[in-house]
């Protein structure tokens, strides 16, 4: 475990709960302080937000997805039957979550 990497995901994950017309200007501070978001995710249809960015310090890039605050981020959450995953023979995962991600990459 790294706690670097540790306080900067806390601090970002906290920010994907501001408004998403924010992400890309924001000034992050603490433990995130340097972070620069270059992309939004935002589908109002399942009520999927967060950014994509990086921190020059660690080398890294993150992706930060808010965490659930609607009903229809609990109706997702709650549709827990496994479906197949087509990048794996065999594989399945959690409709739900399934469904919330292929929102917002295609």
């Amino acid at each position: 475990f790294d706690w670097q990497t540790g306080n900067s995901s806390v601090w970002l994950s906290a920010a994907a709960y501001c408004e998403t017309n924010t992400y890309l200007t924001r000034t992050f501070k603490g433990y995130s302080t340097g972070f620069v978001a270059s992309y939004v995710i935002d589908d109002e249809d399942q009520d999927v937000q967060g950014y994509i960015g990086y921190m020059p310090s660690q080398s890294a890039i993150y992706v930060v997805f808010r965490g659930s605050t609607s009903i229809e981020d609990w109706a997702n959450n709650l549709d827990a039957v496994l479906t197949d995953y087509p990048r794996c023979s065999g594989c399945e995962v959690h409709k739900g979550f399934y469904k919330a991600q292929q929102s917002v990459i295609s």
